[in-house]
């Protein structure tokens, strides 16, 4: 409650997409999902120009509708104490 979350990053939306293409019949849990992540980030480093800017217009589209949603919305992180 009262906790709202950020909007993803251009990244993580292809990640997520990723995962959810390569990741079989069943949810990839411990190390198959690490496995799949880590393959996430070597595709998206491959990826040219134009196949970024498809996850960069989606993370603007996501970032206006968090916008929209949450208009006072400011992003604190949490300060770890030592």
């Amino acid at each position: 409650p009262g906790y709202i979350k950020r909007p993803r990053n251009s990244f993580i939306i292809f990640r997520c997409d990723y995962v959810q293409r390569h990741r079989g019949t069943s949810p990839p849990t411990g190390e198959k999902y690490m496995r799949l992540s880590k393959r996430a980030s070597e595709a998206w480093r491959k990826l040219n120009r134009q196949e970024r800017a498809v996850y960069v217009r989606l993370s603007e589209l996501e970032k206006e509708e968090h916008a929209r949603q949450h208009p006072d919305y400011v992003y604190r992180p949490n300060k770890k104490r030592r």
